[in-house]
């Protein structure tokens, strides 16, 4: 009989972890940009959780409610938790702002328009 490998095992094997410093890059499925990773005790049609969140998780514990992961690093496939910062959805729209990056926002038609921030110093 197979034994069964941990959540945390299923996990870390999907990630390039590299140096200290530097971004560990998720290796598997994707969906809208991020890491996606099945958790346990669900089928594989069913619960995917981005890959930060789960790094996040498995480091720190469980994402506070009204929390969401900044990456500091900006690179949304990063799984370093030393490059994972739990904000609200308001402080991560504000370091965005900052960083001078884009952001999408969806009209009442539907359609994403794409903003780019220039860097506010």
């Amino acid at each position: 009989m197979r034994k069964r490998r941990n959540e945390a095992e299923r996990f870390w094997e999907k990630v390039d972890r590299r140096g200290e410093d530097e971004c560990w890059p998720w290796l598997a499925g994707k969906h809208k940009g991020y890491g996606a990773f099945r958790e346990a005790g669900y089928r594989s049609h069913e619960r995917k959780a981005p890959a930060p969140q789960v790094a996040y998780r498995l480091t720190y514990g469980p994402l506070r409610e009204g929390l969401e992961i900044d990456h500091i690093c900006l690179n949304k496939l990063c799984c370093n938790p030393a490059h994972l910062d739990a904000v609200t959805h308001s402080e991560n729209m504000r370091r965005l702002w900052e960083r001078g990056t884009c952001t999408g926002v969806r009209g009442k038609d539907g359609i994403v328009r794409i903003i780019v921030h220039p860097p506010r110093h």
